[in-house]
This record gives structure tokens, sequence and C-alpha cells, in this order.
């Protein structure tokens, strides 16, 4: 269970899919408190709605909200409300302020305390007691990859900030958000001091853990056992630190803080991929994946029919990406599309090329709108038509003489494929020692004495605005799947050994490529591989090293 994530079904998932958010906080609910912080962590658009007759106590930290975004309604009765709300501009931006999120530079443990609690204190005593005794036994309880393993430091628990912030009635909005949004860690303290009923919690401290599972971060709830235990059914099932004692508060920390540990070291490593993934499945529905299958030999309709041959490393790259992108991202659908075989143009029909152009175009702004192309664009009609209209060029151009003009895109030169290809991206080359890619004009490289190559494109979807691309253009199959590699952290695995691409190479790329830009961004790649000689039947090179050699555009 990931202590960060958000927990509840049904209206916590309806608040994710919604715009707009009416909040009754006529009455001091922790249900309706923890789904506001929700709201506001993910930036909802929320109006405020209260009864005149309210008398909740709980209502100041939200009054600064109220004065800046316009969205507060006092109201009588339900006619009350919806005349008012007629009168909001509901296109209008109605979150306090926008959620800046520093989710993986943060160094602080954040402890937000109940001020009707006489206990303030002890979570800060008992956790500096815990951090000079703890130790982790890494291996034996939490098995970890070697990635893993080496970006982890026990010292870095330690150098972790602790702060205290109590929570009152004067606590201001803005104040707290930035606390929470801040910290890499949040414990707050859960308990029903007042020992009344549920109503007389505070519901500001449910409010918070709304806001830090929706930020993700790392959330301790702490409840006093002493105490009589009412918990709100949002958060009912959601993993508690109980305890009665001092003690006790100590062997629940000890026991999960390895596990807090371990994944913020998790995050650690995999922060150079988020940034880019984070782009394309952050508030996404849907993830398509696109690749290709090989025109069937004339032997191979006769036994097989219809169905298209796909290439072993691209069905391994769709395995992999669909497996580790479901893994990290579990709110999205990650979807492999059928697989499609390059169009075989007749010379005998006319608008042919119009049509399917027309068809991919139109796939790619309502069915496939966010989606990764496996494949490049000589073996693969999305890649080709994608990849042109990014670089402003004419697809399917196989006239075009590309030895004096290759400034405009990246060119494939191969003497062998299979069938008669129209690509605009590649060149027949009259022998195999011309075997090439041309990047751009800046450089070329030959795919001789096991070496290979393969060109990765991220940009904004041409035809959806809303949707993002990533096209996977290797020069073999086996370049494919070493470039999903540069932004995953699947790795190749075999009895001897286990290849690990270098952490540093892949933040090269990362911290080049600028998310926010309209314009493609391609970089190449050179891969050197070695044949193993074991498999009797089927592929058995392995990768041995990875360069990136060039980027377009430069930076």
């Amino acid at each position: 269970m990931r202590l960060g994530s958000i927990m509840c079904q049904g209206i916590c998932k309806e608040i994710m899919e919604s715009t707009f958010i009416l909040a009754d906080l006529t009455k001091p609910n922790p249900n309706v408190y923890y789904e506001l912080g929700l709201a506001y962590g993910l930036n909802k658009n929320i109006i405020f709605l209260v009864n005149s007759l309210s008398t909740n106590e709980y209502l100041n930290i939200f009054k600064s909200a109220w004065g800046e975004s316009n969205a507060y309604i006092e109201f009588e009765d339900v006619y009350s409300i919806e005349k008012r709300l007629k009168k909001l501009n509901l296109k209008k931006n109605l979150v306090l302020d926008e959620i800046n999120n520093n989710k993986s530079n943060s160094k602080k443990i954040l402890i937000l305390e109940n001020c009707q609690s006489s206990i303030n204190g002890l979570y800060k005593h008992v956790l500096d007691e815990i951090k000079p005794e703890f130790k982790f036994d890494i291996d034996a309880r939490f098995p970890l990859t070697t990635q893993e393993k080496s970006s982890f430091a026990e010292e870095d628990w330690k150098k972790l900030e602790t702060q205290t912030h109590i929570i009152s009635l004067n606590t201001e909005l803005k104040t707290l958000i930035e606390k929470i949004s801040e910290a890499k860690i949040c414990m707050i303290d859960t308990t029903a001091y007042k020992q009344v009923t549920q109503s007389e919690i505070n519901p500001i401290m449910y409010f918070c853990l709304g806001i830090a599972h929706s930020l993700e971060k790392e959330v301790i709830p702490i409840t006093n056992a002493i105490q009589p235990e009412i918990t709100p059914f949002d958060v009912k099932g959601l993993w508690h630190i109980f305890f009665s004692d001092e003690n006790s508060l100590k062997s629940g920390l000890k026991q999960i803080i390895p596990k807090i540990v371990i994944d913020i070291h998790k995050e650690i490593v995999n922060e150079p991929y988020s940034k880019i993934w984070d782009a394309f499945l952050l508030n996404q529905d849907r993830l398509s994946i696109i690749y290709c299958g090989r025109p069937n030999t004339e032997e191979e309709r006769k036994n097989r029919g219809k169905r298209i041959n796909i290439d072993s490393w691209d069905s391994k790259t769709v395995s992999e990406a669909s497996f580790y992108l479901a893994q990290k991202y579990t709110t999205t659908e990650i979807k492999p599309a059928p697989p499609q075989a390059k169009y075989a143009f007749q010379p005998n029909r006319r608008n042919e090329k119009q049509e399917l152009i027309k068809k991919i175009k139109n796939s790619l702004i309502k069915k496939y709108p966010n989606c990764i192309v496996i494949g490049s664009p000589d073996v693969s009609d999305y890649a080709e038509v994608l990849l042109a209209e990014l670089y402003n060029i004419e697809p399917y151009d196989k006239k075009t003489d590309l030895s004096s003009n290759r400034t405009e895109r990246f060119v494939f030169h191969k003497n062998k494929l299979i069938g008669n290809v129209q690509s605009s991206f590649y060149r027949k080359s009259t022998k195999k020692e011309d075997n090439r890619v041309d990047f751009f004009g800046l450089i070329s490289g030959y795919c001789v004495d096991n070496t290979t190559y393969g060109v990765l494109t991220i940009a904004k979807n041409p035809f959806n605005e809303a949707g993002k691309i990533m096209v996977l253009s290797g020069y073999t199959g086996l370049a494919t799947f070493g470039l999903l590699q540069l932004v995953t952290d699947v790795t190749i695995e075999d009895s001897d050994s286990r290849v690990e691409f270098n952490k540093e190479l892949k933040e090269q790329i990362h911290k080049k490529y600028d998310k926010t830009s309209k314009k493609p961004f391609s970089v190449f790649v050179q891969f050197e591989y070695e044949k193993q000689g074991k498999a009797i039947v089927g592929d058995d090179r392995r990768i041995t090293s990875v360069s990136v050699i060039s980027t377009h555009p430069k930076k």
C-alpha cells in the first residue's frame, strides 16, 4: 500500500474527474474537509457553500480564498444556491493558488499538530531520538534492484529536516498549503481530542490529510489511542499509527520508516523518467501504444491468413513499456493498439495516399491523442505521418534528393528491406557498407561492426494539442528497445549479466528535453551490441554500450 496515494474510491474518483467542486462547509464534517483537501491538491475549481445560519468555527482558514476567488455562496435554501451560481463566472479559475508541489527536491519532515492536543512536541521528540539510532536492514527486509541499492544512503534519512506546525482556528490557508507542498513526509495528528461527537473532530487536520494525499506525499496519520477512536469513513481503511505512550509511538514509526525511506529513494531513481512521463500521463485517461507489423509473404498469407508478423524486439518493447507505465501511473489506462503493417500503395489507385494520411490524422485526433509509436517511418505509417507533420515535410516522399538536403529530417539508409517502401525518412543504399542514419545534416552514424542507431522523438501531438507523442525509431528492433530503456528503468537480463544504462546518460537527455516547448525534440543514439551465441532459435543480441550522439534542436 502506498502511503501517499488517494485511498477512497467513489467520491474521490469523481473529484479527480471533475472540473468544478461545490463544497458545503455548513457543518465541520471531516469527510467533506478531506475531500476538499483532495480538490485543492488537484488544483480543482472550488466553490464554497455555507448556510447563513452556520455555526461552524472552522471556516476562518478559507476566508482568504473567498475574497480572492469570489467563489463563496452564503445560502438560505437550495433556490438561493441556484440563483447565485448563475452569477458566478465558471470559466474563471476559482482555486486560490496553483500548487507548487516540490516533490523531488524536498528534504523536510512536516509534523502537523492539533491545537486541541495536550501532547504537542512529542512527535518531534520521538523522531529526533529515532534518527541517530535507526538501522536499515535493506537486503533482508526490502529487496532492491542494483540501481536502487547504489542510490540508497542511510545518511539521507538523518539529514531530513523536521518542522512542526500547529493547526489552529486561525491558520493561514496559503501558509499551510506551502508547508505541505514543500515537505517530503507529512505526519498528521488525526486524533479526536474533544471526545464528544464526530462533528467536533478538528476537520482541518483531515483537510491537510487530503492535500498531502493528492500531492502524493509520504503521509503518516497518527492517532492517540487513549482518546476515543472516531475515524471519518473516507479514511476508515487508511493505515494509521495508533499509540498509547512514547514507546508504542516509537515502535509504530520504526515499523513504517524503512518503507518510507525506500519509497523516497525509488522516487529519486525515477525522477529523470518522471520528467518525461508526467507530461504524458498525469491527468490523462489513456495512453495508446501504436506498433507495427510486417507484411506477410505469399507463403505466410496461405498458412496464416490475415494475421500479421510482429518483430520480436518490437513485441518486447510493447510489453515492457506497458508493464512499466501501468505500474507507475495507476490511474491511466495503458492500451496497446492492434498492430498495423506498413501500407502497400497500389500504383493504379488515385488519392490512395491522401486517404491514408487523412485516416491516420483522424485517429491521432480522436482515438490516439496521447500515444507512443514503436517503429521507424520506413515500417510505421503513424511514425511517417507524425514526423512529417512535425518537421513540415511531405509524407511518403521518396523522390527528393536527400544527399544535399538533409537538414530537415533524419534519414535511414538501408540496402535491404521488405516490400516497396515509400517514406520521406528512408532511402535505399546500394551496398551494406553504406547503411547509415543521417541526423538532420549534423552527423551520420554507420551501422557496421555490431553498431546500430535509433532516434527518439518527443513532441506535442501536432493534430491534437491536448496530447503528447513519442516516436521510437530504431534502425533495428534492438535499437527500438534500447530507446525505450533511455526513458524507463527497463533492463535487459540474462543468466550471465544485467545491463543497466548509465544514469548520467539518461539525465543528459532529460536536462535537454523541455516539456513546455512546442517544437519536437529528437535524440540521436548509438548502441553497440554483441551476439551471445547461445540461442539456437531467435535473436540473442545484447546491448553492451549506449551513447547520445546528438540532439535536435541543439541546446
